[in-house]
């Protein structure tokens, strides 16, 4: 949905795939149709669940700090997203 207040899961969640999504991005296949409708899929999803929310500031500043000390973690779990559906 949109414009709903997310809790710390739903951040955490939203957060940390938005980050994937960006090491995954670079790696997709263009040349193979799986990997371009694996890659579309998981932006769709994102999109479809983390565009537009609401949260609560306090419970904001605590997932982002901890994605971002993840970020490093997150990306390469992107790459490996790009890798699994070659």
């Amino acid at each position: 949905g949109t414009d709903n207040v997310l809790n710390e899961s739903e951040l955490r969640y939203c957060m940390s795939q938005k980050i994937r999504i960006q090491g995954w991005e670079p790696n997709v296949d263009t040349s193979s149709q799986t990997s371009v409708d694996a890659f579309n899929f998981a932006v769709q999803d994102f999109n479809m669940g983390c565009s537009s929310y609401r949260y609560r500031t306090a419970e904001f500043e605590r997932v982002r700090s901890e994605v971002d000390s993840r970020s490093t973690d997150l990306r390469f779990e992107g790459v490996n997203l790009a890798t699994q559906n070659p």
